[in-house]
């Protein structure tokens, strides 16, 4: 699968909220870095951490938040 591929699946998953779906385009040594100095920063390893950590912006948006890439080459 090329990169292309990964990041059009992802990029579904993540519009249909599919976590699982999202999750398994990710490899076992995915980081997730989060900038800024509050209690979503850091950075969160591995596919259950990144997922749980989206799960996060999506309790505290109240359901609102929502993943969008905007290009990929």
């Amino acid at each position: 699968m090329s990169a292309i591929d990964v990041v059009g699946r992802y990029g579904a998953a993540a519009a249909a909220g599919d976590m699982a779906a999202l999750a398994a385009t990710l490899t076992k040594d995915v980081v997730w870095h989060q900038p800024g100095a509050n209690r979503l920063s850091g950075d969160h390893v591995g596919p259950e951490a990144v997922v749980a950590h989206l799960g996060r912006f999506m309790e505290l948006s109240g359901g609102t938040f929502a993943l969008e890439t905007e290009s990929a080459t």
